[in-house]
């Protein structure tokens, strides 16, 4: 970005067609082979934060594309019209994730204890109603039985059941520290945050994983065997499939804030100053 806006967004098409969104209403889009700043088309939010992106588009070009962020900041895009336009979320709060889950479902988490869940793409936002109100939370994701695990300050992990049962926990393994991001790996949960915290839900308890850093981890990401976490001071982290933790160079110290990872191991993340890196594992 060469205003150097923040980046905390990043939703990706296809190999060729994504969008990187950030703060003061960033928008940056890759077309073909380079990234390029355009324009937001709709009025209200040009100068809004957007801190989460996630959409559906057809091989017919058919669907819609959505990012939210601050104090209820929200866009739709329309990828017949090529247009980003005011479509404001349906909270006050502040959004910081969301995630499509594998059924098709989108889960949305943020300020307050924001929990929302939508059946697809089209389909409006419902309140799960978890109980944790003033605490924020920071990310989510499948459990892999129709049920979601979200994560957030203080070490708080919530889980709710396919069944609408609800967990909440703070496990030992995180210390009360922020947990910024949370997927799912194989048959295991793991979750990344404050001071290179690393935690791994696996046979119905939490253990602590060494990553070798202390710098704060705030996102996870992973296809296939390639787990990928990054962070502050340009951290970049994978994760094998043994449960250990290896650095990988990310060319500089800036903070990275989200990544996306496709094809067993090419991957993209974004980051302060409109930093835009991406990862060949060839």
């Amino acid at each position: 970005d060469p205003k150097n806006r923040d980046l905390y967004a990043l939703w990706a098409l296809s190999d060729t067609s994504a969008f990187a969104l950030g703060k003061d209403g960033a928008l940056i889009e890759f077309k073909g082979k380079k990234w390029g700043v355009r324009d937001i088309d709709g009025t209200y939010m040009k100068t809004a934060t957007f801190r989460a992106a996630w959409g559906m588009i057809d091989k017919a070009g058919a669907g819609a594309g959505y990012a939210v962020g601050d104090a209820g900041a929200g866009l739709r895009y329309d990828p017949l019209k090529n247009r980003w336009e005011d479509k404001r979320a349906e909270t006050a709060a502040h959004v910081l994730s969301t995630r499509k889950l594998a059924d098709g479902r989108i889960v949305a988490v943020g300020g307050s204890g924001l929990l929302l869940t939508a059946a697809d793409i089209s389909a409006p936002f419902v309140d799960l109603g978890v109980d944790v109100t003033g605490v924020d939370l920071e990310d989510a994701c499948d459990d892999g039985n129709g049920g979601v695990w979200a994560v957030g300050d203080g070490g708080l992990v919530v889980h709710v059941a396919a069944d609408g049962t609800t967990t909440i926990d703070k496990p030992q393994a995180a210390s009360g520290l922020r947990l910024r991001g949370v997927t799912k790996i194989g048959e295991t949960i793991v979750a990344v945050g404050v001071g290179g915290v690393a935690i791994a839900h696996k046979a119905g308890s939490w253990s602590s994983e060494a990553t070798g850093v202390q710098f704060d981890l705030h996102a996870i990401a992973v296809d296939g065997a390639t787990a990928l976490a990054v962070g502050a001071f340009g951290t970049i982290l994978r994760r094998g499939s043994d449960g250990t933790w290896q650095k990988e160079n990310s060319g500089g110290s800036t903070p990275l804030h989200r990544v996306v990872v496709w094809n067993g191991g090419e991957a993209v993340a974004v980051g302060d100053n409109g930093l835009i890196i991406s990862r060949n594992p060839a």
